[in-house]
């Protein structure tokens, strides 16, 4: 250590061997230098700005801040399978996405068109609701609502980025703590037009049934053994009109079915067997009246091409996918086109996105795309 005048001693541990001793001398944002140390001769020593040089420095702009791959260095980034992601036959993208990243969780909710639960390591907040656990969803660097990032077409994305830890925040601010789901959409490319049509189809079935329903004749043994006078095993059983009273029995006949006779017993008897003979005649298999075989279909249509100075694409879909359920189909067109010019000088460049989407779903609701 030297004092405020640059001064220092050093002792040594033993006398150095022909009175001369190699030193070795550094600090912080100085050169390091070595230099001989003789005994009995005063040392000085004069350090040199350690100057650091790199080289030239290129700034160069991204239309798209997702284009930057240089934030996977140093933060959590994972990257979806595009090619695994556009051969789920499913109509909703959100759906698509269980199961392709480590840490994304998509839950469905079990109706066509319902927006399922998508959280990036889980949630959050103890807040009622999806809002204070939803990850951001960013388009081409603009944010998106959850509503609009389910309408779009999987064929139209080029990639999608899922950022899980503070480099997300870094980016966009407080409103990503939850995560983010970086979204870059396809654009055209310079050369000839290319024209892609592809079709998907698909049937899901029934299932196996795992539960064994109660038959009629059953239902009707149950509500007699439960004694419950409003339902129709026990209403119409001998059991019942034998044991009540004609008061009882006219009181239970007006409340439950709006009639009030003035029966004997044996006329009760007579109208309940009549009854119960009637309601054993029906047999009704709930499973497959309920649960029906549904069909997937998916068409899509894209052009794309471009000059060296302008570049466009161009893609329609059409999707439709029916509900186990009747009345739950939904069906969906979409409809996606970019333009982008590149000035020959390289430093002016302009970009033009638009899209429409239309859902038919019973389990939809409005929405802006610009929320």
């Amino acid at each position: 250590m030297t004092n405020a005048g640059g001064r220092f001693t050093l002792t040594l541990a033993t006398r150095p061997e022909g009175g001369r001793q190699a030193l070795t001398l550094s600090a912080v944002g100085k050169k390091t230098q070595q230099v001989t140390f003789v005994e009995g001769h005063p040392l000085r020593v004069v350090l040199e700005d350690a100057v650091g040089e790199i080289k030239e420095v290129v700034v160069r702009a991204r239309p798209n801040i997702n284009a930057l791959d240089l934030r996977a260095r140093s933060g959590v980034v994972a990257q979806v399978d595009m090619k695994l992601l556009a051969q789920k036959p499913m109509i909703d993208l959100s759906l698509a996405l269980q199961g392709a990243v480590p840490g994304l969780t998509v839950v469905n909710r079990g109706e066509l068109g319902m927006k399922p639960e998508i959280r990036i390591r889980g949630n959050n907040s103890f807040t009622k609701g999806d809002a204070a656990n939803e990850p951001l969803y960013v388009l081409d660097g603009k944010i998106i609502s959850p509503q609009a990032f389910m309408t779009l077409n999987p064929l139209d994305i080029r990639e999608i980025k899922v950022l899980k830890d503070a480099v997300a925040t870094a980016l966009y601010g407080v409103k990503a703590a939850n995560g983010v789901l970086e979204i870059s959409s396809r654009r055209g490319a310079s050369g000839p037009m290319s024209i892609s049509l592809s079709t998907q189809a698909g049937v899901t079935l029934r299932g196996r049934q795992t539960t064994t329903m109660m038959d009629t004749d059953e239902k009707l043994e149950l509500e007699r053994r439960m004694q419950v006078t409003t339902a129709p095993g026990y209403l119409f059983s001998p059991d019942f009109i034998s044991s009540a009273t004609l008061s009882d029995l006219r009181q239970s006949y007006q409340s439950t079915l709006g009639i009030a006779p003035t029966w004997t017993r044996e006329e009760y008897l007579a109208y309940g067997s009549r009854q119960l003979d009637s309601l054993r005649q029906i047999h009704k298999n709930w499973w497959h009246d309920l649960i029906r075989p549904n069909s997937y279909q998916s068409h899509n249509l894209s052009l794309r091409g471009g000059s060296q100075d302008v570049t466009y694409y161009v893609s329609g879909n059409f999707s439709r996918q029916g509900g186990q359920l009747e009345g739950n189909d939904t069906k969906r067109f979409t409809l996606t086109n970019s333009l982008d010019w590149q000035s020959r000088l390289g430093f002016v460049s302009l970009g033009l996105t638009g899209g429409y989407a239309k859902t038919n779903s019973p389990n939809s609701s409005d929405f802006s795309p610009q929320q």
